[in-house]
């Protein structure tokens, strides 16, 4: 390459490198402050940015952009602190406790099945090869709840609010449900489902959701405001609680963390990666964790993985919990 093109090289890469920052860095701080519509959309995004910053920096230092450099350094720190808890974990996490032998277990799988999509068999051959104790199914609709008929010998207990627009509910279980009830929780009038489950002894709160998608602004709202109900349904609990959904939101929203922190739940991913569950048609970097398994005191988490695809745009989530009880912890 001549001189000159090498030049031209040189400087594209470093104006490119440079509107990265840029571009990532006030991105990255709307995970602090991103209430509103849109901004509240780009919080989602804290693996892209970091790895965007990163490559950025690179760049920067090589060509001896120093100021620039030490704003991509900033800005892939601050997003490598949001996903670290979630791809290396923390010793004093709540999903790093140590089992007793007194606990009891239960495999819980999370399946947006998609209304569209007609491959039932691909989910039951994942059920049947996973084997969980509790299945939550979403986006179900008349064509699914025939196809998962076959599941009622092995899954004797049922609670389920079909729809065909893709807000459908259903959970499956292998252990007997109480109190099982449909709730319709805010302006956009979805179901939820609630019920106790004996678990080694331990009585749980299981709740189950799916709020609408965050886009356009009308959906943003009512996504938040089912959330807000939802919190209520939470705090009238006093068991040990799973809160189980694609929530369509990431675990860097501010609305998470609205849901979350004041209830002290914690996300069964904490420690196992981030698993980007949406869309399943894009590499993993690419996807967005918003399939949720959500804990309270009570429980930790001996696994949490992504299944395989089912012909769904989300993967499945399976999660192995233990059950202590919050007088064990």
């Amino acid at each position: 390459m001549s001189q000159s093109g090498h030049a031209f090289w040189t400087r594209y890469l470093t104006g490119a490198a440079a509107v990265c920052v840029g571009v990532a860095a006030p991105l990255t701080l709307l995970r602090f402050v991103g209430w509103l519509y849109p901004l509240e959309l780009a919080s989602h995004f804290q693996v892209q940015l970091c790895a965007i910053s990163v490559a950025a920096t690179f760049v920067l230092l090589a060509t001896g952009r120093w100021w620039w450099a030490m704003g991509g350094l900033l800005t892939a720190v601050m997003t490598g602190s949001a996903i670290a808890p979630f791809a290396l974990g923390s010793l004093s996490g709540a999903a790093y406790a140590a089992p007793d032998d007194g606990g009891g277990r239960l495999r819980l799988m999370l399946a947006n099945v998609l209304g569209s999509n007609h491959r039932h068999q691909r989910l039951l051959d994942l059920i049947e090869d996973s084997s969980p104790d509790i299945l939550v199914l979403q986006e179900v609709n008349a064509s699914w709840m025939s196809a998962l008929q076959t599941l009622r010998d092995a899954y004797p207990y049922m609670i389920s609010g079909p729809r065909e627009d893709n807000f459908g509910i259903a959970v499956f279980s292998r252990l007997p449900l109480a109190e099982a009830a449909v709730h319709t929780l805010g302006e956009a009038g979805l179901p939820s489902l609630s019920m106790r489950v004996d678990v080694g002894g331990v009585e749980l709160t299981l709740l189950a959701t799916h709020p609408t998608p965050p886009i356009p602004a009308r959906r943003f709202h009512l996504r938040n405001d089912q959330l807000a109900r939802l919190g209520e349904l939470i705090d009238s609990s006093s068991r040990p609680l799973v809160l189980v959904g694609d929530l369509n939101m990431t675990m860097w929203s501010p609305w998470y963390r609205r849901l979350t922190g004041t209830r002290r739940l914690f996300n069964s991913r904490r420690g196992f990666g981030v698993q980007g569950s949406w869309p399943a048609c894009l590499p993993e970097f690419l996807r967005l964790p918003i399939d949720h398994c959500l804990l309270s005191d009570g429980l930790s988490v001996a696994g949490c993985s992504l299944g395989p695809d089912i012909g769904s745009d989300h993967l499945p989530l399976l999660v192995d919990l233990l059950v202590y009880g919050s007088e064990d912890r």
